[in-house]
C-alpha cells in the first residue's frame, strides 16, 4: 500500500511577515484551506492512507481538520523538511508519495 505524506510543519514567519498565528497550509485560498488541495490529490488518484505533519502551534487547527478529512496528523517535533518527514514515517511505510502542505496542487498527482 502506497502511504500518503504531506509535510506542513512550517512556521509560515515570512509568508505572515512574522506574525502568524497559524500555519500557512490553514490560510484560505478560493474559499479552502491550503492543506485541503493535496489532500484532494493523493485522494483522487487513489491514495487514502494520508498522514499529514504539522507543527506545535497547529495542533488543534490540524486535528479537526484531520477529523473533517479522515487523515492522521502527527506533530513534527524535529526541525526542517526531513525531520517533519521522518516524524511522519512509520515502521510499515516502505513506498510513499511526499507533497508540501503549502502547495495548491490544482489537478491528480
Amino acid at each position: 500500500m502506497v502511504k500518503g505524506i504531506i509535510l506542513a510543519a512550517g512556521k509560515s514567519n515570512r509568508f505572515f511577515d512574522g506574525k502568524a498565528s497559524y500555519g500557512k497550509p490553514f490560510f484560505q485560498v478560493a474559499g479552502r484551506q491550503i492543506l485541503e488541495y493535496p489532500v484532494e490529490s493523493l485522494k483522487q488518484v487513489g491514495i487514502t492512507d494520508i498522514v499529514i505533519g504539522i507543527n506545535e502551534r497547529d495542533y488543534e487547527l490540524g486535528q479537526r481538520f484531520g477529523e473533517r478529512h479522515n487523515v492522521v496528523v502527527k506533530v513534527s517535533t524535529t526541525r526542517g523538511t526531513a525531520g517533519c518527514l521522518k516524524d511522519c514515517l512509520s515502521e510499515d511505510c516502505n513506498r510513499g508519495i511526499v507533497l508540501f502542505g503549502d502547495t495548491i496542487y490544482t489537478s491528480p498527482i
